[in-house]
């Protein structure tokens, strides 16, 4: 219900292996208690990160970035937010990050007394942008897309969760508000895991 985490990471790979990157990241969130019973909690967190190759090497797939899910963007799909290639549609990944959220968490009405159940209401924002050059298969992509406010994507909703003695287990509904062409929506989510 209160305190707060920030953290600067960095992080390179590629000492004896063919794949060289580096990567650096920032992330932010905290709690803020409204009442004095710490029941209406407000969280709000931001991250950013960027992938860069060295070497005349390249990024590898499955590090570069893409947005959704809980955790990341909630009414999108896992991959939901991404680079694509302008042929096939699926995901290459992006190079740059950024995603900002805000939750409102406060207690089930008629169940104060019941232990780790709450209510949150939120939204979040966020986008990927970068370019990209790499061979699938025998086809050459090439895809490009500049930072715009105009591609930062938008969702709001609500969910419920349970502090068990495993983890957090939380159900989330999203409505995305923005949306740019090509983007794989998902308006339900199940959660079980750990979080700050």
């Amino acid at each position: 219900t209160s305190g707060h985490i920030e953290s600067l990471t960095l992080g390179v790979a590629g000492f004896g292996g063919q794949t060289k990157f580096w990567e650096s990241s920032v992330e932010s969130q905290a709690y803020f208690p409204i009442d004095d019973e710490h029941k209406y909690v407000f969280n709000p967190s931001f991250s950013a990160a960027m992938i860069r190759p060295y070497s005349k090497s390249s990024i590898p797939l499955w590090r570069r970035y893409s947005l959704g899910g809980i955790g990341s963007m909630r009414g999108f799909d896992s991959v939901g937010i991404s680079l694509r290639d302008p042929t096939t549609k699926e995901a290459v990944g992006a190079e740059n990050q950024i995603r900002a959220s805000a939750n409102l968490f406060f207690p089930m009405p008629f169940m104060t007394g019941t232990s780790g159940i709450r209510w949150l209401v939120f939204a979040d924002a966020g986008t990927v942008w970068g370019s990209v050059s790499t061979t699938v298969g025998n086809q050459a992509i090439n895809v490009s897309e500049p930072f715009s406010l105009s591609r930062v994507r938008y969702a709001a909703g609500f969910g419920l969760e349970w502090i068990s003695p495993i983890g957090p287990v939380g159900l989330s509904w999203a409505f995305p508000i923005k949306t740019v062409q090509g983007d794989l929506q998902r308006t339900f989510e199940f959660l079980l895991g750990g979080s700050f």
